[in-house]
């Protein structure tokens, strides 16, 4: 599509006259039509009740219709996983569902990157905390981002990035920084701490199940720092 100005445009009174319409550039626009045929709940209650069971007991075979989801959703990972924790969640059955997908992400996973990889079950931890919790993100860290927002201090730690201004050296400026920057992360880090009782129960509760997992999987040891 080529961009031209409208003709009482107030930006088009300000251009000089030898500024022609094709000059303006054009704009390519890809867009995707999707058509849905959606039935009444009743033709669903049957694939319903199996990925239902295929959560309640994964081990058996018709756990396959999980992976079967999976599957076919290579290309689209996040809109799979999205519609899936939706579904689970209607179901009341979202935390045995994504307990059967991170079971099954640990087993393939080493102890120095769990959960850092491209896989399914992240990207379905990833959808349901933004399903389940973007408001209680907004309402715990909104007044610290807010409050950074406003006061606008200068936050670069890195050496190489730092711009010195009259008689401050780039140490003393990196040291100033670092402490702004460590006072931003304790307020955060306050925040969140003290918000427990507004974390939706459904995610304590799942990532409850996670840490048991990962626990199982992988035995804390005295030598474990963390």
């Amino acid at each position: 599509y080529r961009l031209v100005a409208r003709k009482n445009s107030p930006g088009l009174k300000r251009r000089s006259p030898e500024v022609t319409n094709e000059e303006l550039g054009s704009l390519r626009v890809m867009v995707l039509v999707r058509e849905d045929t959606i039935l009444p709940s009743q033709y669903y209650r049957p694939l319903l009740d199996l990925m239902v069971k295929s959560v309640q007991t994964p081990w058996v075979t018709y756990a396959n219709v999980v992976t079967m989801f999976e599957e076919v959703a290579v290309a689209g990972k996040t809109e799979m996983a999205t519609i899936m924790v939706k579904v689970y969640l209607g179901q009341g059955r979202v935390v045995e569902y994504l307990d059967f997908l991170n079971q099954r992400d640990l087993e393939k996973s080493e102890k120095a990157t769990l959960f850092r990889g491209n896989s399914y079950a992240t990207k379905a931890n990833d959808q349901f905390m933004k399903v389940v919790a973007t408001k209680y993100l907004q309402q715990v860290l909104k007044p610290v981002i807010d409050m950074i927002y406003e006061e606008k201090k200068y936050c670069e730690i890195d050496p190489t990035k730092i711009e010195t201004s009259g008689r401050q050296t780039a140490e003393s400026m990196i040291e100033a920084n670092v402490a702004t920057v460590a006072s931003y992360v304790l307020r955060a880090s306050k925040a969140i701490f003290s918000s427990v009782r507004q974390c939706p129960p459904v995610m304590r509760l799942a990532f409850k199940r996670l840490r048991k997992r990962v626990e199982e999987t992988f035995p804390p040891n005295e030598d474990d720092n963390a």
